[in-house]
């Protein structure tokens, strides 16, 4: 009986797991390539939520020592980069990171990012849920991602 309840209550876990993975959809994820030395870079996303409001609560990826989470704010007259500490993510919403506003730093590369490079990144939802989608890195100057080839099936998750 005991192995029974067990393995219902695993699959109603897949299941659940299953129906919520569904909710989020991470596209047109993307960064800079580096110029020069630049010891830090940038990531953008755009973020779909046809479920339950939630929020990203953390980032990672291998290609920097630190990931974090940041927005750009008016400070008088200077636009300032700032922490963090979540990027909700309200039902029923996209939500696009760009250069200028919200993004996702990448604090102490392992190395340059280089045009054409892919790397993956990692999302943490504060409703559990982990989603990792390979970002694409463009021209030093790219202001998004339609100049790069997300037709081979890169560059998104479901």
């Amino acid at each position: 009986m005991l192995r029974a309840v067990a393995v219902f209550a695993a699959l109603i876990g897949l299941f659940t797991s299953a129906a919520l993975a569904t909710d989020i959809e991470v596209t047109a994820a993307w960064a800079r390539a580096t110029a020069g030395a630049s010891q830090n870079g940038a990531a953008y996303v755009t973020v779909t939520n046809r479920g339950p409001d939630t929020a990203i609560v953390r980032a990672n990826a291998a290609v920097a020592d630190r990931v974090s989470l940041h927005t750009h704010q008016m400070d008088g007259d200077v636009m300032r980069m700032r922490p963090v500490e979540r990027i909700d993510l309200p039902s029923g919403a996209d939500v696009t990171m760009a250069p200028g506003g919200l993004h996702i730093m990448l604090i102490g590369l392992v190395e340059p990012l280089n045009e054409g490079d892919q790397f993956p990144l990692t999302l943490e939802l504060a409703d559990g849920q982990v989603i990792t989608s390979t970002v694409m890195v463009g021209s030093v100057g790219s202001m998004g991602p339609a100049d790069m080839d997300y037709h081979n099936g890169h560059g998104d998750h479901q």
